[in-house]
């Protein structure tokens, strides 16, 4: 199927209607979508959850950004696109299709594909090990975990990162040299 042709609804997004946009494919607000959409995004009201749910009964693809529950904050933890894909989720009591990011492999193939270097010499620095550190196994680099609350997922065991750092001021410290 050519990609141009999918006619998709997104819950509210600006930066995400941009990247598709720019990726060919067509957005509506209205009409029965071939595909919906769904990521975090902090105005996302219950009319959206509405029609997403009502698009994906009909028929639509349920196409998740990532499935990151929440991410951390200097505030403490906020609701990530997961939040939303569960509410989806729950109300069609369908899974997604498709995740398109973390923990997807082509994602991380896509971001090691302009670098000029070996892929034993990248890492991906991350706070969840259920989407960073598995995606970044997935494509043979080092997972490194960024200290943070305790997750919780429907897996007993939480995938091993290469190296856990306690948080990220050691990258602006000019004397600092390695991990």
């Amino acid at each position: 199927m050519n990609i141009t042709t999918f006619r998709r609804y997104k819950l509210h997004s600006p930066g995400l209607v941009y990247e598709i946009r720019q990726a060919g494919v067509e957005v509506v607000e209205a009409d029965q979508p071939e595909a919906v959409v769904v990521r975090s995004d902090e105005h996302t009201c219950y009319e959206q959850l509405l029609k997403a749910t009502r698009f994906i009964l009909g028929g639509a693809k349920f196409v998740a950004t990532n499935p990151d529950g929440s991410y951390p904050t200097p505030e403490g933890p906020i609701p990530g696109a997961g939040a939303i894909v569960a509410a989806v989720q729950a109300a069609t009591g369908e899974a997604p299709d498709a995740i398109v990011g973390k923990p997807n492999p082509k994602l991380f193939e896509l971001a090691l594909e302009g670098l000029d270097t070996k892929s034993e010499r990248v890492a991906m620095i991350g706070d969840n090990p259920w989407t960073d550190i598995v995606g970044a196994h997935r494509v043979g680099i080092k997972g490194i975990l960024v200290k943070a609350p305790p997750l919780s997922s429907g897996d007993s065991e939480v995938p091993t990162p290469d190296a856990i750092i306690p948080d990220l001021s050691f990258l602006f410290d000019p004397h600092h040299t390695s991990l």
